[in-house]
């Protein structure tokens, strides 16, 4: 077992997950992994939410944050007992998250991130000791919070930064990051510039009427070629769509001709017309609203099908609109165009997942000609590790977050048109 081992974990506070990786401080060994759901949902599905439930009052910040301490204890529990160590044995520990979710856990409001001009009341990496953020490890274990970009721009993208090294090259790089709001940085050793968009929760299956996470049973990518084709994570049968499979699904819809430009459904009779008869088949219409179906009553879990209705389309219109115009200003703003990007990556759990053939195809980012697309999996993770096994590492982040530039897109008259355009496909 790890009994005797100096250890340190690293954790990712996704606004929907919670990620900690356990790792030995000497080897600098990666020993377990474990992810709960944030147990802060309760209080609201988004980070707006959430902020306007800590405004409450004080009671309501110090559940917020009991709430999360209690989820970071329980992975230190699980993983420490896979390796046959105990939770006294983590020394060391750091946490990355969005901005929101940094506040939270530190215990400090985060009220006035929701209010313009959207300032954080904690940018810089934070210290404190394990026992006075009420985590389970040894209690002096120091506990370091990155530290953030903006109000919107949070510890997570300067480790997803850290990671891809974009800042640390020559060549132009794009970064973006997908979840719960949608991150994106632009730019070279030379100079970045960065921008947040409230890609909704679409990409992470929620509030949609099919939707659920990324988890078995979770239909994750969609071929339409006259019949259907889908994979299911776990190779269940399909319970839902996560964010990567929605995707495919609407780029699929279009190529197919079952929706238009516009992310209109088509009815069953233009359908019939275009020699789509197997299609229009899976057509549904209740009032004014069509749907289509994915899988069927027979091939759905528990004989429920899977639906995805013309609501569904325009929710995924929204945040691919959102980050497609954002990725447009940032390029705006750096005065280059789509062929001067050599590389994107793509980070995320969504980035694992997603083809990017199918978010080139529903626009979600331009045709970049000269890019090469590398998926970067929880890049925000891997940051937060390398600043737990690195002094150095640590450093940068902070010099990162002090170096890259922020772009407020609210309230930008060109982000407004862009977006307009940006949600037809």
């Amino acid at each position: 077992g790890a009994a005797g081992r100096l250890l340190g974990i690293a954790f990712d506070i996704g606004t929907t997950t919670v990620v900690g990786y356990l790792a030995d401080l000497d080897t600098g060994e990666q020993l377990a992994v474990a992810s709960l759901l944030n147990p802060q949902t309760r209080y609201g599905a988004d980070v707006v939410s959430r902020i306007d439930y800590a405004g409450r009052d004080a009671e309501a910040l110090a559940t917020l944050q009991r709430e999360i301490a209690g989820a970071l204890s329980a992975i230190m529990a699980t993983t420490t007992a896979q390796v046959g160590a105990a939770t006294d044995d983590i020394v060391a520990v750091t946490v990355v998250g969005n901005t929101t979710m940094q506040h939270l856990f530190l215990g400090v409001s985060p009220t006035a991130l929701a209010q313009s001009p959207y300032i954080p009341a904690v940018t810089g990496a934070v210290c404190l000791s394990a026992e006075a953020l009420g985590l389970a490890a040894y209690p002096d274990a120091p506990v370091w919070a990155l530290p953030s970009i903006a109000g919107w721009v949070g510890a997570d993208t300067v480790a997803v930064l850290l990671a891809s090294g974009a800042h640390r090259q020559d060549e132009l790089a794009l970064v973006i990051d997908i979840g719960t709001n949608g991150e994106m940085a632009m730019g070279s050793r030379g100079r970045m510039v960065s921008c947040s968009t409230a890609a909704g929760p679409a990409f992470e299956g929620a509030h949609l009427s099919c939707g659920m996470r990324a988890a078995d049973g979770a239909i994750d990518s969609v071929r339409i070629d006259g019949a259907v084709e889908w994979h299911t994570i776990g190779e269940s049968a399909p319970r839902g769509v996560c964010g990567s499979g929605l995707v495919d699904l609407v780029a699929a819809m279009l190529r197919s001709g079952l929706i238009d430009a516009t992310g209109m459904m088509q009815p069953r009779e233009a359908l019939v017309a275009m020699g789509q008869a197997a299609l229009a088949e899976r057509i549904t219409q209740s009032g004014r609203q069509r749907a289509f179906t994915l899988a069927t009553v027979e091939e759905g879990a528990g004989g429920r099908p899977v639906v995805v209705s013309q609501r569904d389309v325009r929710e995924l219109q929204l945040a691919k609109g959102a980050i497609r115009a954002g990725i447009e200003i940032l390029m705006q703003e750096l005065g280059i165009t789509a062929d001067d990007v050599r590389v994107i990556y793509l980070a995320g759990a969504f980035g694992n997942y997603i083809r990017p053939e199918s978010a080139l195809a529903i626009g979600l980012m331009p045709r970049c000609p000269q890019a090469r697309i590398v998926p970067v999996g929880n890049a925000a993770g891997s940051g937060a590790r390398m600043a737990l096994l690195s002094r150095e590492a640590l450093a940068e982040a902070a010099r990162l977050a002090e170096q890259v530039e922020y772009l407020e897109l609210s309230g930008r008259p060109d982000f407004q048109d862009r977006f307009a355009e940006a949600m037809v496909f």
